[in-house]
């Protein structure tokens, strides 16, 4: 494949061919002039998603997204990478710590392209003035369906598969999806409430597995393990949810 010499050029071969970018990766010099670019990319399109997201309250709110969105692909691979590795070492696949290291990029980069051609929905559907729950259970989604698309990047590019390689990638697929998803849960929030207080960062509380089952119910009013406290902001009763 000819080097890709652009990033509109580059965004298309992490799309159509992320595993021969990773490979190509490997060649001399290719690694140190790669590399940048892909992180480039997967903080750019992030930070542009995040900014969407935190359309949804406005004002400060898109900027914090913005910034903490690049850190929440990010902050997992740093993190999960040696365990990745030495997953694949026990599975008699050695793996160089440049060639994993180029294959988080570009699962980052990927999983931030699909999660960016989904924001125009997802801006939409904030348009519309979605619950704040519902708000939240969409973002999720899209986060889901984006990491789907992306995260198998990272497994890939080592060598034909065999039964115990395969092990091993759906375990590094699991243990970078929950780092990601709790990553998401401390760097919250990154849908605002309507009418809370803007803040960069909420205080640690409860977990994100918890809070994906309690939201769609809370979206159609069903609380579960709340305790109700009185509204601020009007004469009734809110529960004191994420």
């Amino acid at each position: 494949m000819t080097p890709s010499t652009t990033p509109l050029a580059l965004c298309g071969e992490l799309l159509r061919d992320p595993e021969g970018l990773v490979a190509r990766a490997a060649a001399p010099d290719a690694y140190a002039r790669l590399a940048p670019r892909v992180l480039g990319i997967a903080v750019a399109a992030a930070a542009l998603f995040g900014a969407v997201v935190g359309s949804y309250r406005g004002g400060p709110q898109v900027a914090y997204a913005a910034v903490k969105m690049p850190l929440l692909l990010l902050v997992p691979l740093v993190v999960g990478l040696p365990a990745v590795r030495a997953l694949f070492h026990l599975a008699g696949r050695p793996t160089g710590a440049q060639t994993l290291s180029m294959a988080g990029l570009v699962a980052m980069a990927r999983t931030s392209l699909v999660a960016l051609a989904a924001a125009p929905v997802l801006w939409l559907a904030y348009d519309a003035t979605v619950d704040y729950h519902l708000a939240v259970v969409l973002l999720a989604g899209v986060l889901v369906v984006a990491g789907l698309a992306g995260l198998p990047s990272l497994a890939k590019g080592f060598g034909p598969p065999t039964h115990k390689s395969r092990l091993a990638a759906v375990a590094a697929l699991l243990l970078v999806g929950a780092v990601t998803a709790q990553t998401g849960w401390v760097l919250r929030p990154f849908v605002a409430r309507p009418r809370a207080d803007v803040a960069l960062f909420r205080p640690i509380e409860g977990d994100i597995l918890g809070s994906l089952v309690r939201a769609p119910l809370a979206a159609v009013d069903i609380y579960v393990d709340y305790a109700p406290r009185r509204s601020p902001w009007r004469d009734v009763d809110v529960p004191d949810a994420e």
